[in-house]
């Protein structure tokens, strides 16, 4: 269940408002709460699974540090992305020009599908936030 609030948002560009869904729930569920759920569900040890989780991010960097994308199964695939400045020919283009490497995910389609509104295991509930105190401003976005 995925838990929002509706919040209002103002337009730049004419004023206008209008509210709309904001997911509330942004906790991190950290890789040690990852490997207990995976030892719930299958034969793996503690270690086993952390160890495999491990060795999966290592070999995951190692291709994306060679340009290789990487494609997960039931996940989605991981790939880099360059960002740099133009050069006025290929001849005068040096990589001091490269600002940056970004990792992208593009989620595999059974995956996306998980949290697609069409999929009737995706739900909403709205968040009801405790009572604000008495006098306070609840109109700002």
């Amino acid at each position: 269940m995925i838990k929002y609030a509706i919040v209002k948002r103002r337009n730049p560009m004419d004023a206008s408002v209008k509210y709309y869904a904001a997911r509330t729930d942004s906790k991190l569920v950290p890789t040690s709460q990852l490997v207990s759920r995976m030892v719930e569900s299958c034969t793996v040890t503690e270690a086993d699974a952390s160890a495999v989780i491990s060795a999966y991010v290592s070999a995951i960097l190692r291709h994306l540090k060679n340009g290789r994308s990487c494609k997960i199964e039931g996940l989605g695939i991981f790939s880099v992305n360059l960002s740099s400045k133009g050069s006025e020919s290929r001849e005068t283009f040096t990589t001091d020009l490269i600002r940056g490497v970004k990792v992208n995910f593009r989620p595999d389609k059974s995956f996306s599908y998980r949290f697609n509104r069409a999929n009737p295991n995706v739900s909403f509930r709205l968040y009801a936030p405790p009572a604000a105190p008495a006098g306070g401003d609840d109109e700002e976005p």
